[in-house]
C-alpha cells in the first residue's frame, strides 16, 4: 500500500459519517505500507515495513498504526 506520503491515510473504512472508523481486518506478508493504517484487526504482519506519521501541527488520529 502506498499513498506517497507517510501522513496520508493508507487504510481505513471509507465512511462519510465517521472519518475515524477502522477498516476491515488486514493480513499482510512481505510488504511495505506507506501511510497511516486504522484497522479493525491486524491478523498478521509478517516481514512488513510500516512507514507512517501523524500530520504536523495536529492530527485526529491516535497513532500512525492503530486498531
Amino acid at each position: 500500500m502506498d499513498v506517497h506520503a507517510s501522513a496520508a491515510v493508507a487504510w481505513r473504512k471509507k465512511s462519510v459519517a465517521d472519518a475515524l472508523a477502522p477498516g476491515a481486518a488486514l493480513t499482510l506478508e512481505s510488504c511495505t505500507v506507506i501511510g497511516k493504517v486504522h484497522t479493525r484487526q491486524l491478523t498478521l504482519a509478517s516481514d512488513c515495513l510500516f512507514v507512517g506519521a501523524l500530520a504536523a501541527g495536529g492530527d485526529t488520529w491516535k497513532a500512525p498504526l492503530w486498531r
